[in-house]
């Protein structure tokens, strides 16, 4: 009798074990070490974006790990960056732009991942883009945002940024 129930005590062990592994799907990043790529945002990306009357146009870019205690079991803590496109006359953003990738780089490597609106009022032009890779914290990078107006393509870059971290 003690064996059965230790057979079944294993066996319930092993299916709980198991069913808790199949909830557990880490986000993989897209990260590439193609250095004509890095070459390209490095040289072709521009600080501020100037379109006459439309204003000068620029990025502020912040990256963070979330250290933060969770009771989450599949807690991913990879990079997280923050991307805000502004007007320096603090006017709003115009919805001509076509927001299209954003760009960390980091030594030779680079995390690519597309823009996407977060919240239900976002301001035109703020992104955060969750899911990162696991780059270490006090770390450099080099932050690029890729957009189009008027069907050109545009590099905007926001250079040495802090990985920080949030506990």
């Amino acid at each position: 009798m003690k064996r059965i129930i230790l057979i079944f005590l294993i066996a319930f062990i092993c299916l709980i074990s198991t069913a808790c592994d199949d909830k557990c799907v880490l986000p993989k990043p897209y990260v590439s070490g193609d250095p004509v790529l890095i070459q390209k945002l490095l040289t072709e990306s521009v600080d501020t974006l100037s379109f006459g009357e439309a204003g000068r146009y620029f990025l502020e870019a912040n990256c963070w790990r979330d250290f933060m205690p969770t009771t989450d079991e599949c807690d991913y803590r990879g990079l997280l960056s923050s991307i805000h496109f502004k007007n320096n006359d603090v006017s709003i953003v115009s919805s001509d732009f076509s927001f299209q990738k954003q760009y960390v780089i980091y030594k030779d490597s680079v995390w690519i991942a597309n823009v996407k609106i977060q919240g239900d009022n976002p301001e035109p032009g703020s992104f955060v883009t969750p899911d990162g890779p696991l780059w270490p914290v006090d770390s450099i990078v080099d932050v690029v945002l890729e957009l189009k107006l008027q069907n050109v393509q545009h590099y905007v870059i926001k250079r040495n940024v802090i990985i920080r971290a949030v506990y």
